[in-house]
């Protein structure tokens, strides 16, 4: 029951890696992984041996479980050490096996194998098997997050001649419209924002008896924002001038995380603004023109930005400013959350998110938010005489209206705690009674916690 494949075939389920399995070692024709699997007499757990042969890097594969239901808890154990050639000779904890749980959510996951390991994994049985019902959906089941031009695909149960998919924003998922298709797979056009939707797959045979097999109800939430820049599309500073320009004393360059991974927010790049204030003109910025100049679209309603700086720097007062297509320009200073303006902010080392509604624009000076026309950020007034600094940007998004503020008492997540949470709590009521959710409930009673 043990194969040294890529796709491990064994009685009553696959399991197949993905992902960088499929890259050769450089020069020759072995795959990084090295893949081992088994099942147990009872057919009650599956065994993983996977050896990552990469000296360097660490390898992150998608794995499939095929008729096998998962339990959401499963467990690994990995022997490594800090170097390929390391031994116990003078340290008996040079290499050693160091456990790892990790959770499961669904048939499809991910895991990342270190450098020169081997990695042995026990996964726990935790359902029926299907073979008729369709599965390993695309987005995963609960995912958030996804991309709202996602398209669904799933893996076709063995029987299934066409396939009749549910999909909407109903929690009721069958009584969502629902459409037959012939491939396993269905597109659903761009999703609005920050919405959560629900989809089942049935699967159909009209010359089977068995036929339909019902599918599992999935969902999935889409990002609740729109780039403006995440600085990701960069090939190095050079391009990223071609799009933000400087003004002042700033200097700009593209971040990788090369030195400090502390200087990315997220995924790989940011951007570094070197700011000078000492002399005229007091003022250090770069601004660009948006992709798209319609920031009402989608029901946004809120500018986010997130900073890091050092402290090192010299205290310096930071301000973003927007300009639509008929020059009404508004600015806006970073406060505290007093509102006071903090020219400290930007000695903070810990990445830090600034929102700023909207309608601040429009208040401050009748910005058109529909034909928004340049982005600024800049450091200093363009008066008193300042210091000098480095600061870093990431992540410049508009996000649609969004609960600040979790709340336990919150149980239909709408962000506002009202009647409807108050008949959740009485039918989830627990003994003894539970008056901490309902000193929560009572202190927030109809105070939105949506913003903006």
């Amino acid at each position: 029951e043990i194969e040294d494949l890529s796709l491990i075939d064994f009685s009553g389920g696959v399991a197949d890696l993905e992902g960088y399995i499929a890259d050769y070692i450089e020069d020759t024709n072995i795959y990084y992984l090295t893949v081992n699997a088994s099942k147990s007499q009872d057919g009650s757990k599956v065994y993983l041996m996977v050896i990552n042969k990469n000296m360097y890097d660490n390898i992150t594969a998608t794995i499939a479980l095929r008729d096998f239901v998962p339990a959401e808890q499963a467990e690994a154990w990995v022997l490594n050490g800090p170097s390929v050639d390391a031994t116990n000779e003078d340290d008996p904890n040079n290499v050693k096996v160091v456990y790892k749980s990790f959770k499961i959510n669904g048939n499809s996951f991910e895991f990342t194998f270190e450098p020169h390991s081997l990695t042995a994994m026990e996964i726990t049985y935790n359902g029926p098997v299907d073979l008729g019902r369709a599965w390993a959906p695309s987005p995963d089941d609960g995912a958030t997050d996804v991309d709202r031009d996602v398209g669904l695909s799933w893996e076709p149960g063995d029987w299934a001649a066409s396939h009749d998919v549910y999909f909407g924003t109903n929690p009721d998922v069958t009584n969502n419209p629902n459409e037959v298709t012939v491939e396993p797979n269905y597109p659903v056009g761009t999703l609005d924002l920050g919405q959560s939707y629900y989809w089942q797959v049935d699967e159909v045979n009209d010359s089977d008896t068995n036929s339909p097999w019902p599918g599992y109800p999935w969902n999935f939430t889409t990002i609740d924002y729109l780039v403006v820049d995440d600085f990701e599309a960069y090939a190095n500073s050079a391009d990223l001038r071609n799009t933000w320009t400087n003004q002042g004393g700033a200097t700009l360059y593209l971040e990788t995380g090369a030195v400090d991974p502390n200087k990315v927010h997220s995924d790989s790049q940011s951007m570094n603004m070197d700011y000078g204030n000492t002399s005229n003109p007091y003022r250090s910025a770069a601004w660009r023109a948006p992709n798209d100049p319609n920031w009402t679209r989608d029901g946004v309603k809120a500018l986010y930005l997130w900073f890091v700086g050092n402290a090192t720097n010299d205290s310096t007062q930071m301000y973003v400013e927007l300009e639509d297509a008929n020059a009404n320009t508004a600015e806006i200073v970073y406060t505290d959350t007093n509102g006071i303006p903090d020219a400290n902010a930007i000695q903070l080392e810990d990445w830090t998110v600034w929102r700023i509604e909207l309608q601040d624009f429009v208040d401050a000076n009748n910005v058109d938010l529909a034909n928004v026309a340049k982005l600024t950020i800049s450091l200093g007034d363009g008066v008193t005489p300042g210091g000098s600094g480095d600061v870093w940007f990431d992540d410049i998004r508009l996000y649609v209206p969004r609960c600040l503020v979790a709340l336990d008492a919150d149980f239909n997540g709408d962000c506002l705690i009202d009647l409807k949470d108050f008949a959740g709590l009485a039918q989830s009521w627990r003994q003894p009674l539970n008056w901490a959710e309902l000193a929560v409930l009572a202190e927030y009673w109809l105070v939105p916690q949506l913003w903006p």
